[in-house]
């Protein structure tokens, strides 16, 4: 595999990237330096390798087979990292979002607003599943056909559903329909969000938001 392999998906009407998958390889660990695009949705896979990772003011120790879930505007610092392997997908919220209140696999699900910020750990079978399918994107991309940009989609929202199942499973939540549990804490999620939106974001300036140059993956 080439140390690099990236693919973007850009909007007919507007002429801007509305989705991109970049995935990385490399024999030594490495410190990437790609710009994080923070006024978009991201999922950063850290599949082999090892750092430290400031998100919203929460500093996370990264191992191998972790994930997050950005929202634009959230704080992303890299501190330090050593990355032997990993991939990380960008999308715009036109792009990717399901249009279904309280949908768990919604940009207002789970994935993106855990009020914790807990990084999905994966194990050899989410891993496996979760390959899978990004290597159906990665195909799609070397050899296009007709639709594809909905083929694209498609796969997209496969892997938000997976990525949602397991973060359910972790945090001991059901996702059955009018579940009293996950509504009560999609509304505590929402809520908490709203409040550091209004009270923190508008107010703070850093790491990328206003071009400061920082190492990113």
């Amino acid at each position: 595999m080439k140390a690099f392999e990236i693919h973007k998906l850009t909007s007919e009407k507007r002429k801007k990237e509305s989705f991109k998958i970049c995935s990385v390889q490399f024999d030594e660990p490495c410190e990437l330096e790609e710009p994080i695009q923070t006024q978009k949705y991201n999922v950063i896979w850290v599949k082999e390798g090892h750092g430290k990772y400031i998100i919203d003011f929460t500093t996370y120790e990264i191992r191998d087979q972790m994930m997050f879930f950005l929202k634009p505007g959230q704080m992303y610092q890299v501190v330090s990292e050593e990355i032997v392997e990993g991939m990380r997908m960008s999308f715009e919220q036109d792009f990717y979002c399901v249009d279904i209140p309280d949908s768990p696999t919604s940009c207002n699900g789970i994935l993106f607003n855990d009020a914790y910020q807990t990084p999905l750990k994966l194990n050899t079978q989410h891993v496996a599943e979760l390959n899978h399918v990004a290597s159906l994107i990665n195909e799609e991309f070397i050899q296009p056909g007709i639709a594809h940009r909905e083929m694209i989609h498609t796969y997209l929202q496969l892997f938000m559903i997976k990525a949602t199942r397991i973060k359910a499973s972790q945090n001991g939540l059901s996702l059955s329909k009018g579940n009293a549990e996950f509504d009560s804490d999609s509304a505590f999620v929402q809520s908490f969000h709203d409040l550091l939106e209004q009270h923190f974001r508008e107010k703070t300036c850093c790491f990328g938001l206003c071009g400061t140059s920082i190492h990113f993956f």
